[in-house]
């Protein structure tokens, strides 16, 4: 089995294939997978990959614009804890 193998963990079929995506990805100079892969179903329900903003995104709009959106800062002082 090399680096880049794909194993399924589940026998039915995907309701995709994304198993080049993921080869693609962790073949990478800095191998890495995607956040989508991250999520399960309710999770899934909530990412919105045309509107994603990183934490780091976001830390660098507050620093560009002057302002800071109140649930984004709750959120990274739990993170922080």
């Amino acid at each position: 089995m090399s680096a880049a193998d794909v194993v399924a963990v589940e026998e039915q079929a995907a309701f995709w294939e994304d198993t080049e995506t993921l080869r693609a990805c962790l073949t990478e100079p800095v191998p890495r997978i995607p956040p989508w892969f991250g999520y399960d179903e309710r999770g899934s329900a909530k990412f919105d990959p045309d509107r994603f903003v990183s934490d780091v995104a976001a830390h660098g709009m507050a620093l560009e614009f002057g302002w800071v959106d109140p649930a984004w800062q709750y959120g990274a002082f739990l993170f922080r804890r």
